[in-house]
């Protein structure tokens, strides 16, 4: 009994604020927030950049975040196709399915200078064919 009292009581504390701020509120919303049946809005998630919390600044976070995600990443193995090249270590990657072992990118096996490296080199090899 006093339970119910006490959640009315509450409930026309609550209205009595939202009208003075022109918002309107119902009986059945209150009572089911009241109850847990409305979850609560969350944030985005944060990924693996979730164990440092509020430190650090936004700016780090995200730029570790990218090089963290493209580094667990599996990418495309040049020797046999398949997409299950991992990273040993920095710059140092093996395809899990044909063991062949390779030097790239710290973060991604094909970083963007090799891949511009990749590029004159077909190119040259195309002009000296002609």
């Amino acid at each position: 009994m006093w339970a119910i009292i006490k959640t009315y009581v509450k409930f026309i504390l609550f209205t009595l604020i939202h009208y003075l701020e022109n918002v309107e509120i119902s009986l059945l919303q209150f009572t089911a927030s009241q109850k847990g049946l409305i979850m609560a809005r969350r944030t985005k998630k944060a990924g693996i950049v979730a164990t440092f919390g509020a430190r650090y600044g936004t700016s780090v976070r995200k730029k570790y975040k990218k090089a963290a995600e493209s580094s667990k990443k599996k990418y495309q193995c040049p020797k046999c196709t398949y997409s299950s090249v991992k990273r040993i270590s920095s710059g140092i990657w093996q395809c899990r399915h044909c063991k062949h072992k390779f030097a790239g990118g710290a973060y991604q096996p094909l970083s963007d200078a090799m891949k511009n490296r990749l590029l004159i080199f077909k190119k040259v090899n195309e002009q000296m064919d002609r």
